[in-house]
């Protein structure tokens, strides 16, 4: 009686780790694509949530110095008028995911009540350039 074994063959073999690796492929190339709309999306979210975080202080010293305008701003406003100082108020105030979100620049200050203050993303190739002004005073030419 003869036994029939089962084993493959060495075509059979190279065409089963050729499937393999194709789906390999199309898997890694599209998890990268997952990580970076994950980046995108993170991303996204910080940079409204830091552009609403500034909004809001500047409201807070304006609402502050209108009920008592004879005190002096820079005490008022713990002298937010440089952009370490804005940035280490954002890092203590959100926990951001990504590190991509900047403050690009500073105009003013907020005892000449004249502050505008850009953000704006890093540049990155798969990045849409945002940027955003926030105004003490929305008349200014520069938030127009």
């Amino acid at each position: 009686m003869r036994k029939n074994s089962f084993s493959l063959s060495s075509i059979e073999t190279l065409a089963i780790v050729g499937i393999l690796g194709l789906m390999l492929f199309v898997a890694a190339k599209s998890y990268r694509t997952h990580l970076i709309s994950i980046e995108v999306n993170n991303s996204n979210s910080d940079f409204y949530n830091v552009a609403e975080l500034i909004h809001r202080e500047l409201l807070e010293i304006k609402k502050i110095s209108d009920q008592q305008p004879n005190e002096n701003l820079k005490f008022i406003s713990q002298r937010l008028d440089s952009a370490q100082e804005w940035f280490e108020l954002i890092e203590a105030k959100i926990d951001l995911k990504t590190q991509n979100v900047i403050i690009t620049s500073i105009d003013g200050t907020i005892a000449d009540e004249n502050l505008i203050v850009e953000i704006g993303f890093r540049s990155k190739e798969f990045f849409l350039i945002k940027q955003k002004s926030i105004c003490w005073d929305l008349t200014s030419l520069m938030c127009i």
